[in-house]
């Protein structure tokens, strides 16, 4: 099996770390897919690479550094390299304005390793490493917002016997591709789902802190054509017993080879690979229930991330706060509303679920686990916060902006949701004022 992770930050770097240890080669190969080839080379030739041409990632946990090599790496999108290697080559050769003689006033670029550094020639002797063979199993832990594009420069490279498995925060992702990337049913690739509760930092490329340990859960997404239950017996246990019993992949393929089941067999063994990495406590657990704990993170998110940015905190000092306290239980008490009329809308439409997600949590939960993941995570900083100092686009469309799509849809106002969403957005337009306490 040949596994490709594209989105190599904080998470991808520890699950592409877990899914190498577990799954180890000849047998299976694990890719990671980057953009550009200046990072590429630098993942192929950065000190400490145990094997030549290949890359490697560090992972620290508890004071103990392991590192593990033999990564291929390839690049996934030639359009966006090229035009990178352009814009790089014209900034190191533009000429410098009057009186900035002896400055290096180039813009700081992450593939340099020294001012001084020039480009390697373009050389056309050889084709470029971009790929075009067939893609089994995607993992992406990209931000949200960039999966849509890169999924469809990946597109001809997925087909129906492909899975692709979305570990992101927010929801949305999988109904945008299936409508607008993949809209053929008949076409679409498997689709796995997950969430996690892993807290992970970057120190530098591919070298990552596991602060915080936690656990995946994941489901996959019902086959659009009903060609093959997934959870054929769950609802019927349930109700007959009382307990969950275990999902089994047999059920979806028990061939050893993909010749034998081309149809399912990479879906079930991405399954079973994920299932191997037992460090990070991984459960197979049914579709409605993974989307009760969506529901949960992105109501979590939805309080915390907005307002830490905001207010530029970290996630604790919201939590004595009075008013933080009226801004979590409105945004809660909208997001309820808005998954109970999602939850109304569906009644009959999936014969399997035995309930639908909403039904397995309550408004009281919902402010009661925002308020725990404060106290829990009080010392740190929330992504949204992150990105807003950074520059980078944040994920509140598909955070505060899903909540607030699907309140428009079911005719229900969030407006302490879009108020919170627009202010984020203001945020990343407007620029600070410099030494304000100096003007006032």
């Amino acid at each position: 099996m040949r596994f490709h992770c594209l989105g190599v930050g904080s998470i991808g770097s520890l699950l592409a770390f877990h899914l190498r240890q577990t799954n180890p080669a000849p047998k299976h190969t694990v890719c990671l897919l980057v953009k550009r080839n200046a990072f590429r080379r630098d993942l192929r030739h950065r000190e400490g690479g145990i094997e030549k041409g290949k890359a490697s990632i560090c992972v620290e946990s508890g004071g103990v550094r392991r590192r593990i090599g033999g990564f291929d790496v390839e690049v996934h999108d030639p359009v966006t390299d090229g035009i990178h290697a352009l814009s790089r080559i014209r900034t190191l050769h533009r000429p410098e304005p009057p009186g900035s003689a002896g400055r290096d006033i180039r813009p700081m670029d992450p593939d340099r390793t020294s001012s001084t550094e020039t480009p390697a020639p373009i050389q056309h002797s050889h084709p470029p490493p971009y790929h075009t063979s067939t893609i089994q199993s995607l993992l992406v832990t990209t931000k949200a917002g960039s999966t849509k594009g890169a999924l469809k420069a990946l597109k001809p490279r997925l087909g129906p016997s492909s899975t692709i498995v979305l570990l992101q925060n927010g929801m949305g992702q999988y109904e945008q591709l299936a409508s607008e990337v993949f809209p053929q049913p008949s076409m679409r690739p498997h689709f796995i789902i997950g969430t996690t509760t892993h807290g992970v930092w970057s120190k530098g490329v591919h070298d990552v802190v596991h602060a915080g340990p936690g656990s995946i859960h994941f489901a996959v997404v019902p086959d659009p054509l009903n060609r093959r239950g997934f959870e054929p017996s769950y609802p019927f246990e349930i109700a007959a017993t009382g307990k969950a019993p275990p999902l089994d992949t047999s059920v979806i393929s028990g061939a050893s080879r993909y010749t034998d089941d081309p149809e399912f067999w990479s879906l079930a063994e991405t399954l079973r690979a994920l299932l191997r990495c037992t460090e990070l406590d991984p459960k197979w657990v049914p579709y409605d229930e993974l989307k009760s704990m969506q529901g949960k993170k992105l109501v979590v998110n939805a309080c915390i991330g907005p307002l830490t940015a905001l207010l530029e905190c970290r996630n604790g000092a919201l939590y004595g706060d009075p008013s933080a306290r009226r801004l979590v239980r409105q945004v809660c008490s909208e997001a309820f509303q808005v998954f109970a009329a999602e939850a109304e809308s569906q009644k009959g439409k999936n014969a399997e679920s035995p309930k639908s997600f909403v039904s397995l949590f309550s408004l009281k939960s919902l402010e009661s686990e925002v308020l725990r993941v404060m106290r829990t995570t009080s010392t740190n900083f929330s992504s949204m916060l992150v990105d807003v100092k950074r520059g980078r686009q944040t994920e509140i469309e598909f955070i505060n902006g899903y909540l607030s799509r699907l309140g428009r849809a079911h005719g229900v106002p969030t407006p302490t949701i879009d108020a919170l969403m627009e202010m984020i957005r203001m945020k990343g337009v407007i620029p600070p004022t410099p030494s304000l306490d100096s003007k006032l």
